[in-house]
């Protein structure tokens, strides 16, 4: 049974680290480029909800890089300052999938408040399983710390797993609202669409890629508000 996990544990570490490089590939190649609008995340999130019906939802920011896995509040959008701010085209794209979570996608079968609560705690749970891992791998005697940091682990992987549905259906809605948007040129929309087509990867990336920049992330905490 133990082996079994480890084996499970193994390969969900391999998919995520996977994940991780083919989704940095991604954005280093398409979306490192600045717009040309210079428009930012916040601003492009705004269009988005307006023209799709979700003009009363507001735009919040938390300090830190990366994105949010849910919306801080059923009423408004959660953004990192980085994405907020950004105007470079992996920001807009960010923003994009995010704001498109309003209207488009099959909900997860994970229960909406439950899925927000394990996203605050995201950064936590995976550190807390890769620490035990660690502990029963470097001590014998704690060996059985290393099956429960595996099953934590596996346990997150499935999780995420759930969401994946709706994260390819969020992925085609936010590539339908950016052929309503204007100013973009062609070559710039190319870029976006494949960052979008991308992007159903990166809740797996960050279970990868979590150890390494959590202690710089940790902080979610609402910065500005880009009221409706």
């Amino acid at each position: 049974m133990q082996q079994g996990f480890f084996v499970l544990w193994c390969f969900s570490v391999v998919a995520s680290a996977v994940s991780w490089f083919y989704l940095k590939v991604f954005l280093t190649r398409f979306g490192s480029a600045e717009s040309r609008r210079r428009m930012t995340g916040s601003e492009l999130a705004r269009q988005v909800l307006d023209r799709h019906g979700a003009g009363r939802r507001s735009i919040h920011s938390y300090s830190g890089a990366g994105r949010a896995h849910f919306p801080s509040r059923p009423d408004g959008l959660l953004l990192s300052e980085a994405v907020y701010d950004g105007t470079k085209l992996s920001d807009l794209s960010l923003a994009l999938h995010e704001a498109s979570h309003f209207f488009a996608g099959t909900p997860s079968p994970v229960p909406g408040n439950l899925r927000a609560g394990a996203g605050h705690s995201f950064g936590v749970t995976i550190l807390v399983s890769w620490g035990l891992v660690l502990l029963g791998t470097l001590f014998p005697a704690l060996k059985g710390l290393a099956g429960a940091g595996e099953f934590l682990f596996l346990a997150i992987f499935l999780f995420t797993f759930s969401g994946l549905r709706e994260e390819w259906e969020v992925t085609e809605g936010a590539a339908g609202a950016l052929t309503k948007l204007e100013g973009f040129e062609v070559d710039e929309r190319v870029a976006i669409r494949r960052i979008l087509a991308a992007l159903p990867f990166l809740p797996f990336a960050e279970l990868f890629a979590t150890p390494f920049s959590f202690l710089k992330t940790r902080k979610k905490i609402p910065v500005k508000s880009f009221a409706a």
